[in-house]
């Protein structure tokens, strides 16, 4: 079974890793490893828009396990 809950702030680094692992970076547009304090702008930025949503999906334990934006 599969939940999904709203990203929140608190959510900022473990995005931050998942967006900046090693296959995710070479199946992008840009390859280039992400600076952290580009995502943190870029992140809150997106949190606060009222037109984007980043949803975390989580197993039956909670454990975070993906992600759609």
């Amino acid at each position: 079974m599969l939940k999904f809950r709203k990203a929140n702030i608190n959510d900022l680094d473990l995005y931050f890793n998942w967006s900046n692992e090693r296959l995710v970076r070479l199946n992008s547009f840009n390859s280039k490893s992400i600076e952290y304090q580009d995502h943190c702008k870029w992140f809150k930025s997106k949190l606060s828009d009222p037109d984007f949503e980043i949803l975390i999906f989580q197993d039956i334990l909670e454990n975070n396990i993906g992600q759609v934006k």
